[in-house]
């Protein structure tokens, strides 16, 4: 049995889909407290739609630019009579089809404490952050987004979360 989730054949210009994930129920040798988290993640990249929708701008300015001039060629720009024809024909460009832009990355947090939720916190980068410290006996972690999730980490200290020793 494997813990790996596969995506294929998915469009690499738009954000994954969301997805919730929740631990298992942590028990807590004894009433504990926890303040610091931090999320290891990737974003997607989006370069290719970019360069798409760059293409795309690029198209319009030159057919803009073109019929302004009154010069778009084809059958719209023949002005002399006698002259070849070719119907339907133009010199404007065929701007790509952009596929609809779903969104941004978005990842969300999520921490129970004893089946209680004690924080949601909107996670916008991998540096450790501060999260309510509410004791319990029992710790459980969501996530909720659409980026690539590595590592989820919760610590008693931000100390603790970059592997130094607490005095």
């Amino acid at each position: 049995m494997s813990n790996r989730v596969f995506e294929w054949e998915g469009d690499t210009t738009q954000p994954m889909g969301n997805f919730t994930w929740k631990s298992k129920k942590f028990m807590l040798p004894s009433q504990m407290s926890f303040n610091s988290a931090r999320v290891k993640f990737t974003s997607s990249d989006r370069s290719a739609y970019w360069d798409l929708v760059e293409a795309y701008n690029v198209a319009l300015i030159r057919n803009r630019t073109l019929i302004s001039n009154l010069s778009p060629g084809g059958t719209l720009g023949e002005e002399l009579i006698g002259e070849g024809i070719a119907v339907g024909a133009d010199d404007l460009d065929d701007a790509p089809t952009l596929a609809a832009y779903t969104g941004d990355d978005e990842l969300q947090v999520k921490v129970y404490m004893d089946g209680t939720l004690s924080e949601t916190k909107e996670v916008y980068h991998e540096k450790p952050f501060r999260i309510t410290g509410k004791r319990g006996r029992t710790i459980e972690v969501e996530i909720v987004g659409n980026v690539t999730v590595a590592e989820v980490a919760v610590a008693t200290s931000v100390a603790e979360l970059k592997g130094e020793q607490g005095g």
